[in-house]
């Protein structure tokens, strides 16, 4: 079986000095290809090691993250208090698999068009697989870093709260804080219909940032920060809040769904056609942003396939993202 890459999930060519990942990708994420992908440890030693050397070691609701840094002498990563240059994540024991979904998650992002957050699987020496992520608010060897917020705090709510909007309140937030351009909304809106198609439920206001670069005191924020946090959490079926973390209109927080959602039961075209309305998106904009994640299925489908989850997972997944695109094709 040919050795698939711990970055892309492409096939590892023959002529090929990585063992785990394809020369190229390895060198764009890392800067090196002599680092292996596979840590000499488990991840119970690393925590360890990192409680020793990071204060506020983070585990986040029930995910343990850890900052790191890497070490060119042994061309590693190592736990680090300071100007850590990536954030590894593995899998909670709760949720199984949960580093390779998010992993496969941003691949699909990336897929779609969308800026998406560099980022890779990595082993540990049992053959555990965590994901890892390069900081984007931060360049390697720089102290100073990159200005973000997140949608929770542009709405002037508290990081419990991040779930009490829609995506329309925040698409409308997000507008105010970026003067209103357009590029920044369909943006926004492609990363709504993303979560949509793979079934994110967990795409909240802390998931949503805008980012900008040291030194810049403008009065508006260029744009959002590379997407992150993609986790096709439906597979896990733990979800009660509907088919995305918030409803996509405001009106529908006081049970006032449109007539084609009393319809079907469920989001379809004319659900996303009224948000990017209310965005400031054209009708043209919005359809072109739905046809494009039509075309891209040809691309999502073995993406999904290649993934290293169980078979349920995969089959859980391709039936989302098929009957999901049906939907945002679908018109009364």
């Amino acid at each position: 079986m040919t050795q698939k890459c711990l970055i892309t999930l492409k096939d590892i060519p023959e002529r090929n000095s990585n063992p785990r990942m394809r020369d190229a990708d390895a060198r764009k994420l890392y800067g090196t290809t002599r680092f292996s992908g596979r840590l000499s440890v488990t991840r119970k030693e690393l925590f360890a090691e990192g409680a020793k050397t990071v204060k506020g070691l983070s585990i986040s609701g029930v995910q343990q993250k850890l900052s790191m840094r890497f070490d060119d002498v042994n061309n590693t990563l190592v736990p680090t208090d300071t100007q850590g240059a990536f954030i590894i994540k593995p899998s909670p024991d709760q949720y199984p698999n949960c580093a390779e979904l998010e992993h496969l998650g941003m691949l699909i992002s990336r897929t779609l068009g969308i800026n998406t957050a560099q980022c890779a699987l990595i082993e540990f020496n049992d053959g555990e697989k965590a994901y890892v992520t390069r900081r984007f608010d931060r360049d390697h060897g720089v102290a100073d870093k990159r200005p973000m917020e997140d949608l929770c705090s542009l709405s002037d709510f508290t990081k419990h709260d991040k779930y009490e909007s829609s995506y329309e309140s925040a698409g409308l937030v997000l507008k105010e804080a970026t003067g209103g351009k357009l590029s920044v909304m369909l943006d926004y809106f492609t990363r709504v219909l993303a979560a949509y198609l793979m079934g994110n439920e967990d795409l909240h206001l802390k998931n949503f940032s805008v980012i900008r670069e040291p030194g810049d005191t403008g009065l508006f924020f260029p744009g959002l920060s590379p997407n992150y946090d993609c986790v096709p959490t439906i597979v896990y079926e733990i979800s009660n809040l509907g088919y995305l973390a918030m409803p996509l209109m405001e009106a529908e927080r006081q049970g006032n769904h449109s007539e084609a959602y009393s319809y079907f039961g469920y989001y379809t075209q004319q659900d996303f056609l009224n948000l990017g309305e209310s965005l400031g998106l054209n009708r043209k904009s919005v359809l072109a942003c739905i046809d494009n994640i039509s075309k891209k299925m040809a691309d999502i489908r073995p993406l999904i396939d290649s993934a290293d989850i169980p078979k349920g997972f995969k089959v859980h997944l391709l039936e989302t993202v098929n009957r999901r695109e049906s939907a945002m094709q679908a018109q009364r």
